[in-house]
């Protein structure tokens, strides 16, 4: 639910959240 085109809570938010880092290392990682 956590995509850059809609940002669902503060995962997206803060850069060290979950999904950021999902989508930092191209969603491969987790």
């Amino acid at each position: 639910m956590c995509t850059p085109e809609h940002p669902m809570g503060p995962c997206m938010i803060s850069s060290e959240g979950a999904c950021a880092v999902y989508y930092r290392f191209g969603g491969d990682e987790i």
